[in-house]
């Protein structure tokens, strides 16, 4: 196969997740930085994506090098052969853009690397509250008041199982400003203790991943967390803090 001809077909496969990618990170940033706008960037999703593009990237570089620059040599008659490999190291190439359009779909999302890794480390936690009674018995306590969702989603939560085709739980913000993500912060560190490490820090990757996979906005959107609101549960103590912690207390102590 001649050079001319590899390397339109590298052109057209790589032109759509290239301009994506230029799109997106180059065109967008300038754009938020020359408007002083916030730059749309959702870790869950970006971190993966960029790395994958390093890695496949590379990859489709050195089979691009390889190829054009006729590294695989006809070996002695054996002519089919060679264009055997070639034909192979092409396809590579074709599926090689393929998956870096495929970080652009919304089946991405729900196989991020990232995610699955914290996955992984939420399952690990348990929480306080272990008698499906008692989980019962929470979520009537705190449905309408805090939450909304069906006791399924909630059960999920609890039990820190994959939610499925299984609807987010709602969290209610009753008072229209960003503390309300600190008594959401309360419930989930006081429903799981192990989100604090042994020298008594908080676990934010894992906080912002157990809030992001199982609660949700008002309007359907992901609450992601982020430094501040973080930053501020650790700084003081507010009264809807303490109130969610006593009414969990409550519920435990109950017979």
């Amino acid at each position: 196969m001649s050079k001319p001809v590899i390397n339109i077909i590298f052109i057209v496969a790589f032109a759509y997740p290239t301009l994506r990618f230029l799109y997106k990170y180059l065109i967008l940033l300038l754009f938020s930085v020359i408007k002083r706008e916030k730059f749309e960037w959702n870790k869950e999703i970006d971190k993966p994506r960029i790395l994958f593009y390093m890695a496949f990237s590379f990859l489709a570089g050195l089979l691009w090098y390889i190829l054009v620059f006729q590294t695989i040599q006809p070996l002695g008659k054996l002519q089919i052969l060679s264009d055997i490999i070639q034909s192979i190291f092409i396809i590579g190439a074709i599926r090689i853009s393929l998956i870096l359009s495929e970080t652009w779909t919304k089946r991405f999302d729900e196989i991020s690397i990232i995610r699955e890794i914290k996955s992984l480390v939420s399952t690990q936690l348990r929480c306080i509250i272990g008698d499906d009674n008692k989980i019962k018995e929470l979520h009537h306590a705190l449905n309408d008041n805090y939450i909304n969702c069906t006791f399924p989603s909630f059960y999920a939560f609890i039990k820190q199982k994959p939610l499925g085709k299984l609807p987010k739980i709602i969290w209610i913000d009753f008072f229209r400003n960003k503390a309300n993500r600190q008594t959401l912060i309360e419930l989930v560190t006081n429903l799981f203790p192990g989100l604090y490490k042994k020298d008594g820090s908080l676990d934010r990757i894992t906080l912002e991943s157990v809030i992001h996979d199982y609660f949700c906005e008002e309007d359907g959107s992901p609450i992601i967390l982020g430094k501040k609101p973080i930053d501020k549960f650790i700084e003081k103590t507010t009264e809807p803090k303490e109130k969610i912690k006593a009414l969990i207390k409550g519920v435990i102590s109950a017979k």
